[in-house]
């Protein structure tokens, strides 16, 4: 084996199995390769080889070997040319306003054309806890829009990492949901797991269940629409996949334009231009609009705040929850 790959375990992989991590992250193209990777004691953590079984623990650093064969192509990323807003960059981290409908890095099903492959030509990023992820420490999903952080340095990416683990970076979200949220402020906390049935789909838990993750969102109404859409306020107090869609939906809100947790019978609402509006809807009325963050080197609290995506300014119109002519 003639090179290694050190990996940083973050939050959202929290209590998986290793043979499944490895499956997931590019390490091995099967379940049955990345057995067999395990078997001959190619991870390590803390200089002990380990089982398949094994349960990951935020903050774990793998070390994975990888064979020629393995590691030839899959640190490659193809460019990507698409306009993208750069909203701050020093030699340490780079904070972008993500468009609804580009996906953050390359997975199972999107190999190229995200947001790494982008950046990955034009700028210089830490190279990643996980192939084809430089410089990723959160995400947001392909559907929404707002702003991301990555980190230029591994220093930078660890410390960041780390305060994403403490909850010490405040992400703030604008969702318009097709009700409104009874009481109109509180708290959501559940556990979060995977649909029995539906792989791409999670589900909100009263209870654990293994392989669920605990998530709090903080959500608050702005406005309500005569039919009864919202404006929601959500805060992350954790940062779960499609946690805000999740925990909306459990509570009998669910986002425009979400197809996979939304729903499709909009009978209720009578104005038929606005109807429309809806159904034409390609991404997910999500949108992160702000973000706090201490920065790695200088030690300064940064923050920055953008508005709503000029794609969905007609419909907020119509909504009558922006004032623009």
């Amino acid at each position: 084996m003639e090179s290694f790959k050190e990996v940083l375990i973050t939050e959202e992989f929290k209590n998986l199995r290793l043979d499944v991590f490895l499956t997931k992250n590019d390490f091995a193209s099967s379940r049955a390769k990345a057995l067999r990777l395990i078997s001959s004691q190619a991870v390590f953590l803390k200089g002990k080889a380990l089982k398949a079984s094994y349960r990951l623990r935020s903050g774990d650093l793998l070390k994975v070997f990888l064979s020629p064969d393995d590691s030839h192509q899959k640190d490659i990323l193809s460019p990507y040319d698409y306009p993208l807003e750069i909203v701050f960059e020093d030699e340490e981290i780079l904070v972008v306003n993500k468009p609804a409908g580009l996906v953050v890095h390359p997975a199972p099903g999107h190999k190229d054309k995200t947001l790494v492959n982008i950046l990955s030509s034009k700028k210089k990023l830490s190279p990643g806890s996980q192939n084809l992820r430089p410089g990723v420490v959160h995400r947001l999903d392909k559907g929404a829009s707002g702003l991301l952080i990555l980190a230029k340095t591994k220093r930078s990416e660890q410390d960041l990492i780390q305060q994403f683990k403490r909850q010490e970076i405040q992400r703030k979200y604008w969702a318009i949901a097709l009700r409104a949220p009874a009481p109109y402020e509180d708290q959501i906390e559940t556990w979060i797991g995977r649909h029995p049935v539906l792989r791409k789909k999670f589900i909100a838990l009263k209870e654990f269940r293994a392989g669920s993750k605990k998530a709090v969102t903080f959500y608050q109404l702005i406005k309500q629409h005569s039919s009864g859409i919202s404006w929601i306020h959500c805060q992350l107090k954790t940062g779960r996949t499609h946690q805000i869609r999740v925990h909306l939906s459990s509570i009998g809100c669910p986002l425009l334009g979400d197809s996979l947790y939304g729903q499709k019978k909009l009978s209720f609402i009578k104005d038929q231009g606005l109807k429309k509006e809806i159904q034409d809807l390609d991404r997910i009325a999500l949108h992160a609009y702000f973000l706090q963050f201490i920065h790695p080197q200088s030690k300064k609290t940064l923050f920055f705040e953008i508005p709503w995506p000029e794609e969905l300014y007609f419909l907020l119109k119509k909504l009558k929850f922006l004032d623009l002519k």
